[in-house]
């Protein structure tokens, strides 16, 4: 089953060049600098790779799953503490199947209790109808888990549960809930030409259980709440929305909304605490550059946090727009990182990673940005590689995912393999250093 290949033609190296010179928050224990970047064996010429969720694997490892050779293949990479592939892993620390979907699509993905990856992506049928296919892959193995549908495969098309669709069926989020149900939220195109947010429930076994559009722009997050309904966080258009669903049917209830006066694009959201949620959004400026925004959703209001824009090296950034390229990460003490794809403004290049942090207190008040951590609360990162064609610049690098591994966050996401061909892109890993934040005992 194994068509890969190293990045790198050096035996045990991370596929990262020793004359690197990334800067940021990193983790330097992991990688060169903290950052690592992983090829593959191309199929038919098709070089786009892309990572899509990482869930901490046994012995420390970090399992990545993703697409590679433009969506037509699935790659598991399992890696050591320090980057390095994790050898007794399938023989290499690789493993791949064939499994076809829109490379171009939102993938999103997320780490099941026992480890076990799943993911889903858009697939594009004759004519642009549009349907989903979910993918759980088994951490130990790197194929395909035979209990999950079939043969490891479900494919969940709404036209099949909703009626009055168009072509466009597009998932932004997937959950897992506590009874191990799985969520996908996203947005469909409606006959008359609009777009409505969705959500989806399956049973652990991947089972259809209900499926319904929401009144929403799109949404990215579908959580348990407190009362045993669900909350569906997403965009207005304009702002920001919860919304809360009968945990059976899907049937929506009470409307929790923040407008923010101009168009906003979500992220990825997370329980801070019980009846407290964190979610990344990026809200358009009026020079059409994007700021970024942690929404805060307490009982029946939200509020917003607004960060500080990100800033390198002298140069201005905004936030970038594209799906699935902000998100939170939960750390001790009510502490939330949010991270996210950074554009640079003269360049309109998405070649920047940004890492902002704030305190969220128990009620609205008590938010506050945290100043240990870096200034204004903020850390813009690049991976710059000591590639042919990359001097003087950074490639294209955009975040996908952020999770907890070994105490610190971690993220994964894609990144442009030599600065030039922007269709050769690379798995993107990086961890996170936020452990000094902690040392005081306080939390």
């Amino acid at each position: 089953m194994k068509s890969l290949r190293f990045a790198l033609p050096l035996a045990g190296l991370c596929a990262v060049s020793a004359a690197s010179a990334h800067t940021g928050p990193f983790d330097p224990a992991f990688g060169e600098g903290g950052l690592a970047s992983y090829a593959f064996q191309p199929v038919n010429g098709l070089l786009a790779d892309a990572a899509v969720v990482g869930c901490a694997g046994p012995n420390g490892s970090f399992v990545v799953v993703g697409t590679a050779s433009n969506g037509v293949r699935i790659v598991t990479a399992r890696l050591r503490p320090d980057g390095r592939y994790d050898t007794s892993f399938s023989g290499d620390g690789k493993e791949s199947f064939d499994s076809v979907a829109d490379h171009m699509s939102p993938a999103p993905g997320v780490c099941q209790p026992n480890g076990d990856p799943v993911l889903v992506r858009a697939i594009t049928g004759a004519g642009g109808e549009q349907s989903m296919r979910l993918v759980r892959v088994r951490r130990d193995t790197g194929l395909p888990d035979p209990a999950f549908g079939n043969g490891g495969i479900v494919d969940l098309d709404l036209d099949l549960h909703v009626t009055g669709l168009g072509q466009a069926e597009v998932p932004l989020g997937l959950n897992v809930l506590a009874n191990g149900d799985l969520v996908v939220s996203g947005y469909a195109s409606n006959a008359q030409g609009g777009v409505s947010g969705f959500v989806a429930l399956l049973d652990g076994a991947g089972t259809v259980r209900a499926a319904r559009l929401v009144e929403a722009w799109h949404l990215t997050t579908t959580l348990d709440a407190p009362d045993g309904s669900l909350w569906a966080f997403g965009s207005t258009g304009n702002g920001a929305v919860r919304v809360t669903l009968d945990r059976n049917t899907l049937a929506p209830g009470l409307r929790v909304t923040a407008d923010l006066g101009s168009a906003v694009h979500a992220g990825a959201a997370r329980v801070v605490r019980p009846g407290a949620v964190a979610m990344a959004v990026v809200a358009r400026n009026t020079d059409a550059s994007h700021r970024p925004l942690l929404m805060l959703f307490r009982a029946d209001v939200a509020t917003p946090l607004a960060m500080a824009s990100p800033a390198f090296d002298g140069n201005a950034f905004g936030m970038s727009d594209a799906v699935g390229t902000q998100g939170v990460q939960v750390l001790p003490g009510g502490r939330v990182l949010y991270a996210g794809t950074a554009r640079d403004l003269a360049s309109s290049r998405d070649d920047a990673l940004y890492f902002a942090m704030a305190r969220v207190g128990r009620e609205p008040g008590d938010d506050e940005w945290e100043h240990a951590f870096g200034h204004n609360s903020m850390q813009v990162g690049r991976f710059e590689p000591d590639a042919p064609g990359c001097a003087g610049q950074a490639p294209r690098q955009l975040l996908h995912r952020v999770t907890a591994w070994l105490g610190r966050p971690a993220f994964v996401g894609r990144v442009d393999g030599n600065c030039v061909d922007a269709s050769a892109e690379n798995y993107l890993v990086g961890r996170v250093e936020t452990n000094y934040l902690f040392a005081d005992g306080m939390d």
